[in-house]
């Protein structure tokens, strides 16, 4: 009987218990077949981890993570700041392309992720003392696609909200599948299949397997571009549906203002009132309270 309550020590017991059992028949075998001595000798080897040690599978997957926590969260706040505080009109009119306003925006967060990757990446091979079997410069390269992917969701959820707590909830959407649904804790093949496939649709799923191939494996481009892709097309399809400036834009210029009414001269007045049409009638100022009114043919009315 094993105690299943902790799915690791049971594991462990499990197979050492049927190690045992193995070793056990092949006496048994033996004995029976009249060999005094089995020349049977097992020698398992581990690849890529030969020391097991928890590190290594933790912590490249521990960058998806964070790196979710900084670029969406901090995308989220883009647009819709703006809006609470009044600005985005400003911005409407700027001489600046909506590409150049999205990019003004998203440029200092991608920066801060880079520069967050590359503290990980320090601690990580210092203080932890993780090698990377695989291209540092190819780990990096692709750290980029999967930036851009967390800060066009980030941007999605902006352009959505109404406020900065709407936006803050809607960001912790992505949050919480991103740990318990992204390979980072439990594995892929355990999760049910309704489950698989939306973690699918999260970027963190796959930059965990771009960054365990690279770090642990020693994995190239060619062993990894389907997760390169799916990266490429959550990107695209993000920016896609997130409405830029432009469209605020180009709703704000199709709106005319009315024409103002401007006031006829004097000789107009005069004209209107040789043809017997109705003259506009002008306010005069006077004191507070009232209002005094002088009407085309001379009459003045006051009403309070």
């Amino acid at each position: 009987m094993i105690d299943g309550s902790d799915s690791t020590i049971a594991s462990q017991t499990l197979a050492a218990a049927n190690g045992l059992a193995l070793a056990r028949s092949l006496e048994e075998i033996g004995v029976r077949a009249g060999f005094q001595d089995l020349r049977l000798r097992v020698h398992p080897v581990l690849l890529f981890n030969p020391d097991s040690r928890t590190a290594n599978l933790l912590i490249p997957g521990l960058f998806a993570i964070l790196l979710t926590f900084s670029g969406t969260l901090l995308a989220a706040f883009a647009i819709v700041r703006e809006r609470e505080r009044g600005t985005l009109e400003q911005l409407m009119v700027t001489p600046v392309s909506p590409v150049g306003v999205i990019l003004g925006k998203l440029l200092p967060y991608l920066a801060l992720g880079f520069a967050q990757l590359l503290l990980v990446l320090f601690l990580m091979t210092t203080v932890f003392r993780v090698p990377i079997h695989g291209n540092l410069f190819l780990l990096l390269g692709l750290s980029f696609i999967y930036l851009f992917a967390l800060l066009s969701l980030g941007l999605l959820v902006s352009s959505r909200a109404k406020t900065q707590m709407e936006a803050i909830q809607a960001a912790q959407g992505f949050l919480l599948p991103s740990i318990m649904l992204s390979g980072y804790i439990f594995p892929l093949s355990s999760l049910p299949v309704p489950l698989r496939v939306l973690s699918q649709l999260l970027p963190a799923t796959h930059f965990i397997a771009i960054s365990r191939g690279i770090i642990i494996r020693g994995a190239g481009f060619l062993d990894l571009w389907q997760e390169v892709a799916a990266l490429l097309l959550i990107t695209s399809l993000s920016s896609r549906e997130a409405p830029g400036p432009s469209a605020r834009r180009s709703r704000s210029d199709s709106i005319e203002s009315p024409p103002l009414r401007e006031r006829p001269s004097r000789s107009e007045e005069m004209a209107q009132i040789q043809v017997g049409q109705e003259a506009p009638d002008f306010t005069l100022p006077s004191t507070v309270g009232e209002r005094v009114t002088l009407s085309a043919t001379g009459e003045r009315r006051t009403c309070s």
